[in-house]
């Protein structure tokens, strides 16, 4: 059985980690390569059974759940002897193969925009992170399997984004641009793309401005590259739009939200997801303006929409719903908030478990919506959970976790320690100034409950 040798050496040169072997040993790719010239499925088979029942590797027990997906592992004595028994002429050959091999992996698992592909992606990523690694610029290796393994790399910084862990998102994507420049040059939209991920990571650790910059900067490329009614020039735009909002203009932002809309909607359609992203922050600029009903009714629009194209358990579904619950808050029904909220945190708990950032901010409203129905000690319990929570993930300056502090003041303040809640009102508002500027609405806020203008 002469595959088994060079099937060992491939599978060498991934991670070690857990292989898809079903999602991953796509045989036509590999009888496309000369390493296994006219391979076919069934001898594909015979070859990782042999291996299996030699010890050599190890398949993970078959379940009743088909759910499950089948994965292979090498011991780590035979990753290192098939590594060091590859003769150095053939290394790169099996490096490329393994990125393309990688790369249509992805390809077909698809976008990790919602949990239907997130087991998929939770084996694909160290893979992925692991071979752009290692076709770095010094290894020899080809651009198309650099490209191939950027590909698989970008799609697993997306995929840790949505998992929350966004400082290990942005490291990722930066190895990937780092990748595509040297590859594909600046211009290049696979480059843009992961500059405007880049930015997105930005504003989630707090940085508005810096993400802003960085998306203003991604759109002049977008515009020259690919004109203003492209898909991609547009969702810089939105992005933009999104960094407005989050320094307080929400005028212009929804102004420039209805614009992406109008300009997308002939092209995408009513129920494409990203019609649907506009409408739903469009709707969010109505309720920061002070319009609660007519935001809650798009909203519910929205929500109509979602669940029919994307289902009750996907992340953008739950988010509407979450805002939802925000809008009754807002029109004075308490307990209908509360009530919905704790329905959105069961969802969130089942879909993204209790440190996701999504979960900590429907925890953190439903704390919101206890105090407005007067239960202040339960509520400062709850904004202390979820403080505890923020800090290690978002750090102390993250706004975030300024605005928990500032909520648990005014819970403070609420149950008479009003001493203790100036104190701390005072730190969180030297805290916002320094982070966010004297002139951010959410600094205005603060100094707002303060007995003087000035600490």
């Amino acid at each position: 059985m002469p595959e088994a040798r060079l099937l060992l050496r491939l599978l060498a040169v991934f991670a070690d980690a857990p292989l898809p072997y079903q999602l991953l040993l796509h045989p036509a790719t590999l009888a496309a390569s000369p390493l296994f010239a006219g391979l076919t499925g069934p001898r594909l088979w015979e070859v990782i059974k042999t291996l299996d029942d030699s010890g050599l590797l190890d398949l993970a027990a078959s379940s009743d759940d088909p759910d499950t997906i089948p994965v292979a592992r090498l011991h780590p004595l035979v990753r290192d002897t098939s590594r060091l028994s590859t003769p150095p002429a053939d290394r790169l050959t099996f490096l490329e193969l393994a990125a393309g091999l990688l790369k249509r992996a992805a390809a077909q698992t698809g976008q990790p925009d919602g949990p239907a592909t997130w087991p998929d992606w939770q084996l694909i990523a160290p893979h992925a992170t692991h071979l752009l690694a290692t076709l770095g610029p010094h290894s020899g290796g080809s651009n198309d399997a650099t490209a191939d393994a950027s590909f698989a790399a970008h799609g697993t910084a997306m995929y840790q984004a949505e998992q929350g862990l966004y400082a290990q998102a942005e490291d990722q994507f930066r190895d990937v641009l780092a990748a595509r420049l040297r590859m594909q040059g600046s211009d290049h939209p696979s480059t843009l793309a992961t500059r405007h991920e880049i930015a997105r990571m930005v504003a989630e650790r707090g940085d508005h401005a810096g993400a802003e910059a960085e998306y203003r900067d991604v759109l002049a490329a977008w515009l020259r590259v690919l004109g203003p009614d492209h898909p991609s020039t547009l969702a810089t735009r939105h992005a933009i739009a999104h960094e407005m909002a989050e320094r307080g203009d929400h005028a212009g932002a929804e102004a420039e939200y209805r614009d992406v809309l109008a300009a997308g909607l002939p092209m995408l359609g009513a129920d494409h997801p990203d019609t649907l992203t506009t409408r739903n922050q469009i709707a969010r600029m109505m309720g920061a303006r002070g319009d609660h009903a007519g935001a809650e009714a798009e909203y519910r629009d929205v929500l109509a929409a979602r669940l029919r194209v994307l289902g009750p358990d996907h992340p953008s579904t739950l988010a509407t719903r979450h805002e939802i619950a925000r809008m009754m808050g807002a029109r004075g029904d308490h307990a209908g908030a509360e009530a919905e909220y704790r329905d959105v945190l069961a969802a969130w708990l089942r879909v993204l478990g209790p440190d996701h950032p999504s979960t900590l901010t429907t925890r953190n409203q439903i704390a919101h919506e206890m105090a407005a129905q007067g239960d202040h000690a339960g509520a400062e319990t709850e904004y202390r959970d979820v403080l505890a929570a923020w800090l290690p993930m978002l750090g102390p300056d993250h706004p975030d976790t300024l605005t928990t502090r500032n909520q648990i003041a005014h819970e403070m303040a609420a149950q008479g320690d009003h001493a203790g809640a100036e104190a701390e009102y005072r730190d969180v508002l030297a805290d916002k100034q320094r982070v966010l500027g004297p002139d951010h609405p959410s600094t205005k806020a603060t100094e707002s409950w303060l007995p003087t203008s000035k600490p």
